[in-house]
């Protein structure tokens, strides 16, 4: 079985080569190109362009999810996402595959490593990801290995098509009401669906069971939303972040 160290080998081998000090001015101008200039003189012209873009994309995500959340953007948040950020060489700082309240994920290979801000899983996840690995539900996420503070699990693609379109599907309505909205209140009976309305209510179903046993009601499913989905290589949807 790969090791943590073997996983986190691939993707930090080096470091982000900017202060700390200087990387919260970055984060007060983040998408403005100020900086670009500066960045530029430190890595090349090759390196700069690269490192400007994933820095903006990820800083920007950050805060806007705190943001969202109304989460205060203290100097302990700047802290962590630094620190995160100076474990990945600046030639493989692509791999962070997304930043938020909980944590960072990075991309190695055919597979993502989700590290948790403070070495903690929050009791929810850790339920959901010790289910995921039990196998039971093909819906949910294959999950390799749980440790202090991360989750190696499997690399999905996201974003797709499929997954856009089961979320507006889900948000269309049908009659006088949503699709989801039907399926929340049980109210589907008799009432004619065309084929993506049958697969999204499939969908729908399949993430039921787990959502039971994990002590969900019976309407709520979670943050379910296109940015949670993931599709496999056989076309499978999976619901990998609840």
């Amino acid at each position: 079985m790969t090791s943590l160290y073997e996983y986190i080998l691939e993707a930090a081998i080096g470091n982000l080569g900017i202060t700390f000090e200087e990387f919260c001015d970055y984060v007060n101008v983040a998408g403005t190109g100020k900086v670009a200039k500066a960045f530029h003189k430190r890595f090349g012209v090759k390196r700069d362009y690269k490192l400007i873009q994933v820095l903006d994309d990820t800083v920007i995500n950050f805060i806007s999810d705190l943001n969202k959340m109304n989460v205060d953007v203290d100097e302990t948040m700047l802290r962590f996402l630094y620190n995160q950020l100076c474990s990945l060489p600046s030639s493989k700082i692509d791999k962070i595959l997304g930043v938020g309240e909980d944590g960072i994920a990075y991309g190695v290979n055919d597979k993502v490593i989700k590290c948790f801000k403070r070495g903690n899983i929050p009791a929810h996840l850790l339920k959901f990801y010790e289910l995921c690995k039990t196998g039971k539900y093909d819906v949910l996420p294959r999950v390799y290995r749980i440790g202090k503070g991360y989750v190696v699990m499997e690399r999905l693609a996201v974003r797709t098509k499929k997954c856009q379109d089961i979320i507006h599907t889900l948000h269309k309505d049908v009659g006088d009401d949503t699709l989801y909205h039907l399926i929340q209140d049980n109210k589907l009976e008799g009432v004619k669906l065309n084929s993506k309305q049958q697969e999204a209510v499939a969908f729908m179903r399949a993430i039921r069971e787990p959502l039971d046993e994990l002590g969900y009601e019976t309407t709520d499913y979670g943050d379910l939303h296109s940015d949670n989905l993931g599709e496999r290589a056989d076309g499978k949807i999976v619901y990998f972040d609840i």
